[in-house]
């Protein structure tokens, strides 16, 4: 099951970089320090117990009111464990921006240019961070 994938997670993550874990409706979450983001995603991607090769979705969540205004949220999965795992990472509004995961995961690319495009979180090291034309 997921919980396997936070526990290992917890396991080799120094303190501090997962703030938080949960599982919702049988769905595990963790909550990621956003200095940590692109590490915690290599990781993930290459631990053999976690094999999360599959990121399925990213975006930006705006929580007007809230500090970190935004978080961005990513769906990972692994094809051949047969789990996934919500990861979130908070982005403030007077510092905007967190790793991309591109490096990691080349599909992403589409998705964090339209986060960017629909919230302006600005994502380090995208290939080609832009807006979309109108």
């Amino acid at each position: 099951m997921a919980q396997t994938t936070l526990d290992r997670l917890v396991d080799a993550c120094t303190a501090g970089e997962i703030e938080q874990i949960g599982s919702q409706h049988g769905n595990e979450w963790a909550r990621v320090r956003r200095d940590a983001w692109a590490r915690v995603c290599l990781f993930l991607r290459d631990d053999p117990t976690t094999d999360m090769k599959m990121a399925s979705d990213l975006t930006a969540v705006d929580r007007f009111g809230r500090e970190p205004r935004f978080d961005v949220v990513l769906h990972l999965y692994s094809v051949t464990k047969k789990h996934r795992v919500r990861l979130y990472a908070g982005v403030a509004e007077d510092d905007c921006n967190i790793e991309s995961v591109v490096s990691i995961w080349p599909g992403m690319d589409w998705f964090e240019r339209e986060a960017y495009d629909l919230s302006g979180v600005r994502f380090r090291g995208h290939p080609d961070l832009r807006r979309s034309p109108p």
